[in-house]
């Protein structure tokens, strides 16, 4: 499977597991506007960006503060296709501004303005952040709360309905749903164990059609004494990550 590295706050840099040839870098270092909210002429700037780089493939994608990047990347999908987000928070707030993409918006923004998205899974939200979720969108939706995933064994019980893989799957994940004794991020952590990740995606794999994936979730900048553990914690997941998907090649989309 194809790798982008999205660097937009460097941090990448200083991880062993990008190395190599086997990676492809897109450089965003000196954009402005891009932390949290995405400045509408940046965002025009980095659609053009990734239009050189397939969709079809695995694309690191930064903090949980550039999210939004799945969004620019599944608007480029010309077909009718669900998204499966793995992810703590919902991202379906009302922006603070009106027309910005956020990291606290960009699903809303996607169910709002992208016909082709015909179903939203989200996975190991927290249960207190399913009340920002407008009731309108519940129809779209099918949602496993944090309080559901808690069980050591739930990706064992995990059931598909008989509509899940009716669509292509786009999937996004955000390392913030896995547990904090595992990696920490710049947001509060979730439930999941890698374990229990790594199950539920073979089934999309070996079941489905996947498209693309993207992973954000690396962690900010915390003092001296957290920094190398932290980024050692990311660098060590991020590795995981790439050697499972390493076994899995998605098909291509229509683009």
């Amino acid at each position: 499977m194809q790798t982008l590295i999205m660097n937009f706050t460097r941090i990448y840099e200083d991880q062993e597991f990008c190395k190599g040839p086997d990676f492809q870098w897109i450089h965003c270092e000196e954009m402005q506007g891009t932390d949290c909210y995405l400045d509408p002429d940046t965002e025009n700037k980095l659609r053009k960006k990734i239009s050189a780089f397939p969709l079809h493939g695995l694309h690191f994608i930064d903090s949980g503060n550039t999210h939004y990047m799945s969004k620019l990347w599944t608007d480029r999908i010309q077909e009718p296709f669900t998204l499966l987000v793995f992810d703590h928070h919902s991202d379906m707030k009302d922006p603070l501004f009106d027309g910005i993409l956020s990291c606290g918006n960009w699903i809303k923004a996607s169910l709002d303005k992208n016909p082709n998205l015909k179903k939203l899974i989200l996975l190991g939200v927290g249960d207190d952040h399913v009340s920002e979720i407008d009731s309108k969108y519940l129809p779209r939706m099918d949602i496993l709360k944090q309080s559901e995933c808690i069980h050591p064994d739930f990706a064992h019980l995990f059931t598909f309905d008989k509509d899940f893989f009716k669509y292509p799957i786009y999937i996004s994940i955000d390392k913030d749903v896995l547990l904090e004794k595992i990696v920490h991020t710049n947001w509060d952590g979730g439930s999941f164990t890698l374990q229990n990740l790594f199950k539920i995606l073979s089934k999309i794999f070996e079941k489905g059609k996947v498209l693309g994936v993207d992973i954000c979730g690396e962690p900010s900048e915390q003092d001296e004494e957290q920094v190398l553990l932290y980024e050692a914690e990311s660098d060590r997941v991020n590795g995981e990550l790439v050697k499972f998907f390493s076994r899995y090649q998605p098909v291509r989309s229509i683009c």
